[in-house]
This record gives C-alpha cells, structure tokens and sequence, in this order.
C-alpha cells in the first residue's frame, strides 16, 4: 500500500500541473499559539453548540449560504482558513472563488442576518489570526482592525 500510494503520488505531481504556493518565509511563535489556543476553544464551542442545536426541543434549525471575502489575496492563507472554518463544527465550506479570494460557507443555526454576520466576522477573525502566525507583512498590514 504505502508503494503503491508513493508511486501514485510521484505521477500524480509529475504530470499534472499545480500552481506553485508562494509562502512568506515568515513564521510567528506567539501568534501561533495564540491562533491554535482561539482554534482550540472554537472547536469546543462549535461542538456544543452543534449538540444543542440537535438536542434541544425546537424545529429543525435554520441553514443558509453565506459569501465571505476574505481580506488576503494568498492563496495559501486562503487555504488554510478555509481548512480551519471546516474543522470547526457548525460550518463547512462548499465553494472556493480563488479569483475574488471568497469562500462560500454551509452555516448550520443561521436565524437572522445578525448572525451571518457574526459567523462572517469569525471567519474574518480567524483568517487574521492565520496571517499574524504565517502571512506577509503586507497581509498583517491589511488585516489589521
């Protein structure tokens, strides 16, 4: 198995093309922990708040589809906030739009445009805390509040 799946992956990045992923050479320590801490916590809210949506004695919650332009232009921090957003319960992304640098999200629990506009304003928060560890001068420049 482990061969095989090394010879497919060899073929795989040799005969397809795949667009070359422009990291910033910087590295934050503390940002990090603190973005992995945020992350930590978001996980364990987004998972009682999943649980209380299924339990609870009330109909069916609500859903929408939201569009979130995120700030940065890289296609890396794109990446890894979109994965980030993913893991955290309570929403998934469906669509990327790598041309406009937006994600589209599947947000269980959606009952007003207040909360879209908080689930927006998290995933903002959390592509800002991406950057502070990992993006650009540039990048934490632009995504400052």
């Amino acid at each position: 198995s482990f061969v095989s799946g090394a010879i497919v992956a060899v073929l795989v990045t040799r005969l397809f093309y795949l667009p070359p992923v422009e990291l910033s050479g910087r590295f934050n320590p503390f940002w990090a922990i603190v973005f992995l801490g945020r992350f930590a916590f978001d996980l364990v809210v987004g998972s009682f708040s999943v649980a209380w949506l299924a339990l609870r004695p009330r109909p069916v919650p609500t859903n929408a589809v939201l569009a979130v332009v995120l700030v940065t232009r890289s296609d890396f921090i794109l990446t890894l906030t979109a994965l980030a957003i993913s893991l955290i319960p309570g929403s998934l992304v469906v669509e990327v739009d790598r041309g406009r640098s937006t994600l589209y999200l599947h947000a269980i629990g959606i009952d007003s445009p207040a909360d879209a506009q908080k689930l927006k304003s998290k995933v903002l928060s959390v592509e800002r805390g991406i950057v502070r560890a990992l993006g650009s001068r540039d990048d934490v420049e632009r995504t400052a509040v």
